[in-house]
């Protein structure tokens, strides 16, 4: 379950991302394991470990994420 011939490394973090997000509304980020994410997104969970170091510090990345994003949605919108 490596990462497939021709995917960059941003578009497997895109997918961890993604379904890290969907995952954490199923079943809450404390519910949510490492395991099951790699399943999600095709990965051997050593390879996830590659993107995602430790639980604690992906969830805050990725929150800082949406957050910038909300707010250039939210800066655009007022301009």
């Amino acid at each position: 379950m490596a990462r497939p011939a021709g995917v960059s490394g941003a578009e497997t973090m895109r997918s961890i991302r993604k379904a890290a997000i969907a995952r954490i509304y199923q079943c809450g980020f404390e519910a949510m394991n490492l395991r099951d994410l790699a399943a999600d997104v095709n990965l051997r969970v050593g390879s996830l470990y590659n993107y995602v170091p430790q639980k604690q510090e992906f969830l805050a990345d990725l929150l800082e994420d949406i957050l910038q994003e909300l707010l250039t949605d939210l800066h655009a919108r007022m301009a």
